[in-house]
């Protein structure tokens, strides 16, 4: 798929395992990717989801990876749509504006081929959106990307709020103790947590296998770390990790209802940032948080954050937010009243019938 002279003969096509080394050295000269960009992550979601796999990547005259978009297509209960990238928290292109502007025509072109009913790319950071809104696209901002400037713990304990600091003293003098798991079967009471979480929040929760799919694919290369808090020997929270090309995403993180008065959430962050800082990253990207989460938008900027806008973009303008869909907010009546012993029952079916991006 080579371009016109004016694109300056910039070749597009589409990944193929013959460029996977390429691919992973792009990525790693890239300080705003992230494992969700890697092939490693690409592989996960299709071999537990079966969604079929878009990715885009554009070369220079030399034949060198200059921009990459990947994309899944997904046909579930909220319709088909490409999406840049599902069960993930972060998406979209990366490289300089020349070599992403054409990987942009050719996923639109993919759209029309499959007859999608629209496209979702979650963009961190806002970038290309003159692209994207060149393109059609309408740009959505009701997210925070909050993250830490990784430094001695010293000096970051004294940034960080007074109050958070009396929540980790707290944690500390009722016993709670935070450990790492090495064993993959540990991951069941990870995701008991999870449904509880998640059930507070009224969202969907990927179903215990996936994380085990997560675990065996990266736990080895060291992309994956899962830390819990423990009270009297009884896991209370917990926080699943990835490590990647000089910064830690905090991927996942839940708790019981119960103990939340022993603040095991502080604690559980704050040897994170410890544990972070002394691996040698430089950043602790907390991930996404809605800005209807002012509890835990709150929380996290009690750890001296960084708080930036993180967009989405839709295609086609008029397309309505899944979660403002009248199907999405009956699911998240449906998950807030369901018993957790059903959840984790029917959550295999759930997540592929109605995973939201």
């Amino acid at each position: 798929m080579d371009l016109k002279d004016n694109e300056k003969r910039i070749n597009v096509e589409y990944y193929s395992d013959k460029n996977k080394n390429n691919y992973s050295t792009f990525l790693l000269n890239n300080f705003e990717s992230n494992i969700f960009h890697t092939i490693q992550w690409k592989e996960i979601i299709e071999s537990h989801y079966n969604f079929k796999s878009y990715y885009f990547i554009s070369r220079d005259n030399n034949r060198n990876i200059r921009g990459i978009l990947p994309s899944f297509y997904l046909k579930n209960m909220y319709g088909k749509r490409l999406d840049s990238i599902p069960l993930s928290i972060y998406g979209g292109a990366l490289g300089e504006d020349k070599f992403v502007e054409p990987l942009v025509k050719k996923i639109f072109e993919l759209n029309q081929e499959l007859q999608c009913n629209y496209i979702i790319i979650k963009q961190y950071p806002i970038r290309f959106s003159h692209l994207f809104k060149k393109a059609g696209m309408k740009k959505i901002v009701n997210r925070y990307t909050q993250v830490v400037k990784l430094k001695k713990p010293d000096v970051l304990w004294r940034e960080i709020s007074k109050s958070n600091r009396n929540s980790i003293k707290k944690a500390i003098k009722y016993d709670v103790r935070i450990e790492r798991i090495v064993d993959e079967e540990d991951l069941s009471r990870f995701h008991e947590l999870e449904l509880i979480t998640h059930k507070r929040l009224g969202i969907g929760t990927p179903s215990l296998n996936f994380f085990k799919t997560i675990w065996k694919k990266l736990h080895l290369t060291g992309n994956v770390e899962v830390f819990v808090a423990k009270y009297k020997n009884n896991i209370i929270a917990s926080s699943l990790i990835f490590p990647y090309n000089k910064k830690v995403i905090y991927g996942y993180a839940n708790s019981e209802n119960k103990h939340l008065n022993l603040r095991p959430n502080n604690l559980l962050l704050w040897k994170i940032i410890e544990w972070s800082y002394k691996k040698g990253y430089s950043l602790l990207d907390l991930g996404s948080t809605s800005y209807e989460w002012k509890g835990v938008f709150f929380f996290k900027s009690s750890f001296n954050t960084l708080n930036i806008p993180y967009a989405h973009y839709y295609f086609p303008i008029n397309t309505t937010l899944i979660e403002d869909t009248a199907l999405g907010k009956i699911e998240k009546i449906i998950i807030k009243k369901l018993p957790i012993f059903m959840t984790r029952k029917i959550s295999s079916y759930l997540e592929k019938k109605f995973v939201k991006s």
